[in-house]
């Protein structure tokens, strides 16, 4: 019996998917506590120097409160969150505009799924945009909220390359005349305040 599982046998009334996830929870800490011999000692005979793994109850986060993965590849990570918003997350490197082209493409399609009518775009890792890419985001990515008289609210944390701001300042001036309503921040947390505090003006009307 490895020493993960004596320590959650010890917690025999716990519901079974909470056991599971101390489980998942204990084998990772015992790969830090790492104890010599993986036996399960009564607690009358412990050893004095065994490792000791408290019940981390108060680490366990309901999973309904964490941002889903809805798609990945190469550019970025689209998440739902379920606080009614889309995170759009960048990843760092040079992109193929085809991979640029389908995160935008399943961004879209979530928040029309949904109903939704707030992003949130963490662009730190990201690269500048490239010419095409830029053209293709005004054209067709706004453009096509535009035709469909949508709104959406964008909360933009800035990337951390001077290069890629520029290219995305030019991005946000060009969507001044689209449906597009804005706010760039360098702070995560006062970016989902932003998002929480529209959400009651929120219709989304996709």
């Amino acid at each position: 019996m490895s020493f993960a599982d004596c320590r959650l046998r010890q917690h025999r009334y716990v519901p079974r998917e909470l056991l599971m996830r101390l489980r998942i929870f204990a084998l990772g800490a015992s790969a830090y506590a790492r104890p010599s011999a993986t036996r399960c000692w009564p607690a009358a005979s412990k050893p004095a120097n065994a490792t000791r793994l408290t019940p981390p109850y108060h680490h366990l986060m309901p999973t309904s409160k964490l941002p889903r993965l809805y798609f990945e590849n190469a550019v970025g990570g689209l998440y739902e969150h379920p606080n009614g918003y889309v995170i759009f997350r960048y990843h760092p490197g040079k992109r193929k505009f085809a991979d640029f082209q389908a995160l935008l493409t399943h961004t879209s399609n979530l928040l029309q799924r949904n109903g939704w009518n707030r992003l949130l775009g963490d662009q730190r890792q990201m690269s500048p945009h490239t010419e095409e890419e830029t053209a293709w985001i005004v054209a067709n990515w706004l453009g096509g909220y535009r035709q469909r008289n949508a709104s959406i609210y964008g909360a933009v944390l800035l990337a951390q390359d001077v290069f890629a701001r520029l290219s995305m300042n030019q991005i946000l001036h060009d969507a001044r005349e689209s449906a597009l309503v804005y706010h760039v921040f360098d702070d995560e947390a006062k970016a989902i305040d932003w998002l929480n505090q529209i959400a009651s003006e929120s219709t989304g009307d996709f």
